[in-house]
């Protein structure tokens, strides 16, 4: 029996020493990433110099920190941590905003007595029991101006209102002020044109069993804001064209058409606090032309400076106006664009510079001079060849750097397995556009199920991947 034991006990131990040796194998190879270039467009030496950092973890217990750099040779580095507790990434800061919308609901509200419930109202009327019904209406015979909803995000205050809820008894007398008057400013005519389909469903006793809306092909518009929050104040303004490049009717506005400003108390934090937003202040503080197409408002690194980002006579401005006196300082046509750049205006910042795709297949790079001024850096196709696209960016994920000559960009790359594995494609681009294209291999991007990507190694959650110029 003591035999039987201690043959036992050995052939444990040699159990265990062989089990070591896998595990000790296994960690011996679980940072070395290898990175596999392959060259999309251009000369790889164009990238010389440049080294970015690529962060990969899976299921928030291991971690990959990867130092790659590029150019002729790809050579990678990589250090490794384990985590025994799930180390989730603090959630992103959102970027504060002002968000403005016009809001109409569309069901049925059998307490309402107003807007599309007493268009639903009208139809259910004229149904014979036991049947189905529809009708089209026009928007402007139930309003006579668009209803606002109303979404704040500041740093000492947050807060989303519409219609509906400005008409609670509840609802905080300062934010009924803030809403109130942000109503009576913007007055904005419905569109005479814009219709939609109603439709109600009346049972055999004459009661409701169903309602619903559909659209037309009629003209709409909806109306979205940029803007721009300071230490002190929000700057916000829309695009005044309906879905059929009509105008809306902005001439009810009061101030007129352009940039409003709302300021606010940066001081009053916590909930002891006064109610920091000052309402009474709201006002156009520079005016626009509508038939100008707003793509974006943005604010300069010292917050000095307002950027206006339009398509203007089918060139792509950037108006450079500054804060203290609300006039222009600086007016840059980057480049030519088309009206469809409306929906591809993606904004990057980087140190002292910032990027703009404004098509889909289009990139400017404008530098910060140190007088506050632009300069533009570049105006190029993001691929070469716009029908046989080599490369997309995903811009809440990639980064940039730009050296003088050069801008380097540096994205995840998307593909069938998933939408955002750790393989990345880097491009890099000068005055004359793109001057090389390389995709670039994680091997921790190895397995993994098609379309799902629950069991595979992904970036951090919140990105943290850099690219760098070495000087």
């Amino acid at each position: 029996m003591k035999k039987t034991l201690a043959c036992f006990f050995v052939l444990l131990a040699a159990a265990a020493g062989g089990t070591a040796a896998v595990f000790s194998q296994v960690y011996a190879a679980r940072d070395q990433v290898k990175i596999t270039q392959e060259t999309l467009y251009g000369d790889p030496a164009a990238a010389q110099g440049l080294a970015a950092h690529i962060p990969a973890q899976y299921q928030h217990h291991l971690f990959w920190n990867t130092d790659c750099t590029f150019g002729e040779e790809t050579q990678a580095v990589t250090s490794y941590k384990f985590s025994a507790i799930q180390k989730e990434e603090p959630p992103q800061e959102r970027e504060p905003f002002l968000e403005m919308t016009n809001q109409i609901w569309y069901g049925y509200d059998s307490e309402a007595v107003e807007g599309l419930s007493l268009a639903y109202q009208e139809l259910f009327d004229d149904t014979p029991a036991g049947s189905e019904n529809s009708r089209v209406i026009h928007l402007s015979d139930y309003y006579e101006t668009y209803p606002l909803q109303l979404g704040l995000e500041f740093p000492v205050y947050s807060s989303m209102m519409s219609q509906d809820v400005f008409l609670s008894e509840s609802i905080d007398p300062d934010e009924a002020k803030l809403y109130r008057t942000f109503e009576e400013f913007f007055q904005i005519p419905v569109l005479a044109e814009e219709t939609m389909e109603i439709s109600v469903g009346k049972s055999t006793d004459g009661g409701w069993v169903s309602s619903g809306s559909g659209s037309t092909e009629s003209d709409r518009f909806d109306l979205y804001t940029v803007s721009a929050v300071a230490d002190n104040a929000c700057y916000f303004a829309f695009d005044a064209h309906t879905q059929l490049e009509n105008l809306v009717d902005v001439s009810q506005i009061k101030d007129g058409f352009g940039i409003y400003c709302l300021p606010f108390d940066s001081t009053s934090e916590g909930e002891d606090c006064s109610f920091p937003l000052l309402t009474e202040k709201l006002a156009t503080v520079y005016p626009l032309d509508p038939h100008e197409r707003i793509l974006n408002l943005t604010l300069s690194p010292d917050q000095s400076r307002l950027l206006l980002h339009t398509q203007t006579d089918g060139m792509y401005v950037i108006t450079v106006i500054d804060r203290d006196t609300m006039e222009a300082v600086q007016r840059l046509e980057v480049g030519k664009i088309s009206a469809e750049s409306m929906a591809f205006h993606q904004l990057y910042e980087g140190d002292g510079f910032f990027a703009v795709q404004v098509e889909w297949n289009t990139l400017a790079a404008v530098r910060w001079e140190p007088n506050g001024i632009c300069e533009e850096l570049l105006f190029v196709p993001i691929s070469p060849d716009p029908e046989n696209p080599i490369v997309s960016f995903q811009f809440r994920t990639l980064a940039m750097d730009f050296d003088g000559e050069k801008l380097a960009v540096c994205d995840y790359q998307m593909n069938e397995q998933a939408d955002n594995i750790v393989n990345v494609v880097l491009a890099v681009y000068n005055k004359t556009g793109m001057v090389y294209c390389g995709s670039y291999a994680n091997s921790l991007s190895l397995g993994g199920v098609k379309g799902d990507y629950t069991f595979s190694c992904r970036p951090l959650d919140n990105g943290g991947m850099t690219v760098k110029w070495k000087s």
